[in-house]
């Protein structure tokens, strides 16, 4: 058996990934990203690839600004977020459930790596689970 993992878009509505011709690509996104565990830990994995985003000019972006996450997990000991660098860099920890504001929002600065947006558990067993929901912008 494996993790059952999913994404999705709450803003755009059902975005699924792709831009199609019309209007530029949304200022804001809103997604949910879940995970019910086999008791296996996830491991730098990618949850948002940056090459999969266009600024609001249509152009490639090459950064991610967090806006807000909430998280609601149980049973894992910390589930983190980070920014694949070299070295990472720590978007948050959680060890329990919880909401966290940026204001102004909290921009990838650092430079190596790609620049994805990835997820580390730990301390898990079969049937834990997150559901963790992230509002950001891209550059």
């Amino acid at each position: 058996m494996a993790n059952t993992v999913s994404t999705r878009y709450l803003y755009p509505p059902d975005w699924d990934g792709f831009y199609e011709d019309g209007p530029p690509p949304p200022r804001r996104y809103i997604a949910q990203i879940t995970c019910v565990s086999d008791g296996t830990a996830e491991t730098d994995l990618i949850k948002f690839a940056i090459g999969d985003f266009l600024t609001q000019q249509g152009i490639q972006a090459t950064r991610f600004v967090i806006e807000s996450i909430d998280c609601t997990m149980y049973g894992f000991t910390s589930v983190k977020l980070e920014f694949d660098r070299a070295p990472d860099s720590v978007i948050a920890v959680f060890g329990d459930s919880g909401y966290i504001s940026f204001p102004g929002g909290l921009t990838d600065t650092e430079e190596g790596g790609t620049g994805n947006i990835t997820v580390t558990t730990a301390g898990v067993d079969s049937g834990d689970n997150y559901d963790i929901r992230i509002t950001f912008r891209v550059k």
